[in-house]
């Protein structure tokens, strides 16, 4: 067991198997030689051994939610959800298990069983702030974001420095058009983590939303300095490497092409309609890069 706590699983594996060639029915010895095949990524080795396990032991609960954690590496979704099952009907209490099958539910985008998941976590632990930040994606996901908003505020309660749930309540106030909110939640991400750039994109797409809005009531310099935020937004997002990060969106390219060519940047918001054009090719972006350049003549 120590090996295994020290990360050298396979000393930890040589020393599972040696423990079972003196003990064969030894269950723990199993479960615990397959949690150091799945620290090694060995999923069906580790599967053979939880099996093993939970042959010896069928109300082993542990082995059932390890081995559902096998599973999910296999992405075998529909098997590692029964096993998080069986093993809550051996302990109606093991958190792990609802919070793991509430995490595949989500990947399942069954968002109403994982709330459920969530939820019976929270009534086990009301102190589990991770539990209430999944339930709280899972309504947004629903687009229930009241229930999400509570949610990230339990959290932040919890957390007050925790950048990612301001930002993400932050989005959910954006969804609402609850805009002074959004601000406010996003300003708050980018002081907490300065490279945060899905927030300074969030926090643009937020003034654009704002420069539109004042477009349409005429409330024509208002618009103008709501549109030069969002620039300056779309830019720090870049800057703090929104274009090469795992969330990038090209439609950034798209928005601030539109709050250059509201500023009266054409030449800029051809550029970007140009780029967005490449990489995601839309008649919106064609027919906005048409526009632009009638302006330009």
């Amino acid at each position: 067991y120590s090996y295994a706590e020290n990360g050298e699983y396979q000393l930890a594996i040589d020393n599972y198997t040696k423990c079972l060639k003196i003990v064969p029915d030894y269950a723990k010895a199993y479960n615990n030689r397959g949690i150091a095949y799945r620290k090694l990524k060995n999923y069906k080795d580790a599967i053979a051994d939880y099996t093993r396990a939970i042959k010896i032991d069928p109300d082993y609960a542990k082995a059932y939610n390890n081995r559902a954690l096998a599973y999910y590496n296999l992405k075998n979704y529909k098997d590692e959800i029964a096993d998080y099952t069986r093993a809550i009907r051996i302990d109606p209490d093991y958190t792990s298990a609802y919070y793991n099958r509430g995490l595949a539910y989500s990947k399942l985008k069954n968002y109403k069983d994982a709330i459920a998941d969530y939820t019976r976590v929270i009534k086990i632990d009301p102190d589990d702030a991770t539990a209430y930040k999944k339930r709280a994606f899972a309504y947004s996901k629903l687009k229930n974001y009241k229930d999400a908003i509570a949610d990230y505020t339990r959290v932040i309660r919890k957390k007050p420095d925790d950048a990612k749930t301001y930002c993400r309540r932050g989005r959910s106030y954006h969804l609402l058009k609850d805009y002074d909110k959004a601000i406010s939640d996003y300003t708050f991400a980018v002081k907490r983590s300065r490279n945060y750039s899905l927030a300074y994109y969030y926090r643009g797409e937020v003034y654009l939303s704002l420069g539109m809005k004042n477009t349409k009531k005429g409330f024509d310099n208002l618009a103008i300095e709501n549109y030069n935020k969002s620039i300056c937004n779309f830019n720090d997002a870049f800057k703090k490497g929104f274009a090469n990060s795992r969330n990038t969106n090209n439609i950034i390219f798209l928005s601030r092409g539109i709050s250059y060519s509201y500023v009266g940047e054409h030449e800029k918001a051809i550029s970007d309609y140009t780029k967005y054009i490449s990489l995601s090719p839309s008649s919106l972006a064609y027919c906005l890069r048409g526009i632009s350049k009638k302006y330009m003549r």
